[in-house]
C-alpha cells in the first residue's frame, strides 16, 4: 500500500494466465513495484509465467535474509493456498493433523 496508494501506477501487460487473471508489471514513477515486493520479501516470483533471472535472484536473496513472508518457516506459496490440497512447504504436524494448510494457517 505504501508504494502505491494516492499515486498514479502504471500497468504494463501482455498475458493473461489460464484464468483470465492479467499478468503484468507495476510501476509508481520509476520504481518497478514488482521487484520491490519480490526483494523485500512480499511478493513470491511466480515462475510458471515469469523466467526473469533478476525477480529469481531477488527472492533468493530475499529468502536468505528471512524478508518478509520468508521469516516464516514454512512459508505457503499463493498457488498452493488457492487449491486448498496438499502444499508443498506443508509441515509434517499439518500433515499429520490431516488439517488442509488453509485451515491451520488461519488458526
Amino acid at each position: 500500500a505504501e508504494l502505491c496508494a494516492g499515486k498514479e501506477v502504471t500497468v504494463e501487460w501482455s498475458e493473461r494466465d489460464r484464468y483470465g487473471r492479467i499478468l503484468a508489471t507495476v510501476t509508481v514513477g520509476q520504481i518497478n513495484v514488482n521487484r520491490d515486493l519480490v526483494k523485500t520479501g512480499l511478493a513470491w516470483q511466480f515462475k510458471r509465467y515469469d523466467k526473469s533471472k533478476d525477480l529469481a535472484e531477488l527472492e533468493a536473496v530475499a529468502r536468505v535474509a528471512k524478508a518478509g513472508l520468508w521469516a516464516d518457516s514454512a512459508p505457503v506459496a499463493p498457488w498452493d493456498w488457492r487449491t486448498g490440497g496438499q502444499c508443498r512447504n506443508e509441515t509434517p504436524e499439518v500433515r499429520q493433523s490431516g488439517l488442509m494448510q488453509k485451515d491451520w494457517r488461519a488458526r
